[in-house]
């Protein structure tokens, strides 16, 4: 996989400034080097478990909106994912039931 890309897996519905995922199993996956991770996404009320590496994100390493490894969406904002304390390489692995805008990183 190349870094900065992402990669789907699942049905999606590709919508104008989204994708919606529309099957049980929908996720992203997308490798990238930063020291924080950030999605604009919308809710209402869904529950996103956010993988760092293939594993479940350690509290070192998640970000403000992170909890135990999950991420309540409730509204239409910036989520902070990841926020690690050095810039390094990760895959984020997200999990069904979301609308993702777009990922930002710092």
């Amino acid at each position: 996989m190349q870094r900065d890309h992402f990669y789907h897996d699942g049905q999606w519905k590709n919508l104008q400034d989204r994708m919606q995922a529309i099957s049980d199993n929908g996720k992203i996956v997308l490798p990238y080097y930063a020291k924080d991770a950030h999605i604009v996404t919308t809710g209402p009320d869904v529950v996103v478990q956010i993988l760092l590496d293939g594993k479940t994100i350690k509290s070192d390493d998640s970000g403000q909106d992170t909890k135990n490894g999950f991420v309540h969406i409730s509204e239409y904002r910036l989520y902070n994912i990841v926020s690690s304390a050095q810039p390094s390489s990760h895959t984020i692995i997200s999990h069904p039931g979301f609308q993702i805008y777009t990922f930002t990183f710092g």
